[in-house]
């Protein structure tokens, strides 16, 4: 089984091509470019509390393009290292929490169940995109996180694989690009309401 992407992510998987060599050049780890994220969050969150809704989320988008050049940049140089990529999982879920923590809080009185209903259902599509492209890896014999493959193996093990390609080409527009995508159309609606 082949993994497909969306127009969105090819486009920016080709313009990530052409940025990772000037990181090459800089001699940049995989460290430095998931601290490149966690500080792009951290200045996101710094413009959401004094109201620069704008550069909150130019650096929010940047935040998450960190993320997505960390791990294309450690694929293409073949630079993976365990540690990396549990550091990259833990800064993820740092940014997610953080953003959404402070965002609730600074905005609580705009948010209301329709908000949360939909961005709860986006973040559960993501996941099981997420999860059924790693069904599709690990059926293709690519190496996947020991943490993921349990995590994933209730799914890879309950659905043919017919069924988890048709259901991954079904979610295709939920990978973890298109929902920063849709979670910052979700808060600029919420900043304007």
């Amino acid at each position: 089984m082949q993994i497909n992407y969306n127009f969105f992510s090819k486009h920016i998987f080709n313009l990530s091509n052409l940025i990772l060599p000037y990181f090459k050049k800089l001699n940049a780890n995989q460290y430095d470019l998931i601290l490149m994220g966690l500080l792009f969050n951290i200045i996101s969150l710094n413009f959401l509390l004094r109201n620069d809704f704008i550069l909150f989320v130019l650096f929010f988008y940047l935040s998450h393009y960190f993320n997505l050049l960390n791990v294309l940049y450690a694929k293409k140089y073949n630079i993976q290292t365990k540690y990396a990529n549990n550091y990259n999982k833990i800064s993820n879920w740092i940014k997610l929490y953080l953003t959404g923590l402070v965002f609730y809080y600074k905005y609580e009185k705009k948010i209301n169940f329709k908000e949360i209903f939909i961005t709860l259902v986006i973040l559960i599509l993501c996941n099981l995109n997420y999860s059924l492209k790693m069904c599709i890896k690990k059926e293709n014999n690519i190496k996947i996180d020991h943490i993921l493959e349990i995590y994933v193996k209730p799914i890879c093990n309950f659905f043919s694989s017919e069924t988890i390609k048709k259901m991954y080409n079904n979610t295709i527009y939920f990978d973890e690009n298109l929902t920063i995508f849709y979670i910052s159309l979700i808060l600029t609606y919420i900043y304007l309401k």
